[in-house]
């Protein structure tokens, strides 16, 4: 896993080794790995909680690849494509959060990032998210991923 993407994950998430229930009463562990309505383990260690991670990042970039599949990043090191894996790292960070069904289902956010993958300008993408419901459920971590996604940098 690309470790600037862990990192990002481990701020937004937090990294706790006790399982604890979420803002929506589930049982989570680890950085954010979801446990559901039942904690089926109680405690962890690092280790495992990176293990989790990395499990649940797989799965977060699958779910990226199957919603936007026309939005691809290259090995280079031109600036331009330095843009567009930070983009892909901030949609896997919205994938690892809402999973998914909920990105599918969007009718603000998604259309925004299908949009701006094709006309290449994402200028309109961070207006779409702060003005979302999730956006204003998870308030910071949705203003850096809005700036992520519009302008390319890391925040």
């Amino acid at each position: 896993m690309d470790k600037q993407l862990r990192e990002e994950l481990v701020r937004d998430e937090g990294c706790r080794l006790k399982a604890y229930r979420d803002t929506n009463g589930f049982w989570t562990i680890g950085v954010g790995h979801l446990l559901g309505a039942t904690a089926r383990m109680t405690e962890i260690t690092l280790s495992e909680a990176y293990a989790l991670l990395e499990a649940d990042v797989r799965v977060a970039e699958d779910a990226v690849n199957a919603v936007f599949p026309d939005f691809t990043t290259c090995d280079c090191t031109h600036q331009v494509c330095d843009a567009d894996r930070t983009r892909k790292r901030a949609l896997i960070n919205m994938a690892f959060n809402r999973g998914e069904g909920n990105m599918r289902a969007s009718t603000t956010i998604t259309p925004a990032i299908k949009a701006a993958i094709e006309s290449k300008d994402w200028s309109k993408v961070g207006s779409a998210i702060l003005a979302s419901p999730w956006g204003k459920q998870i308030g910071s971590r949705a203003l850096r991923l809005a700036q992520m996604l519009e302008t390319g940098d890391t925040y």
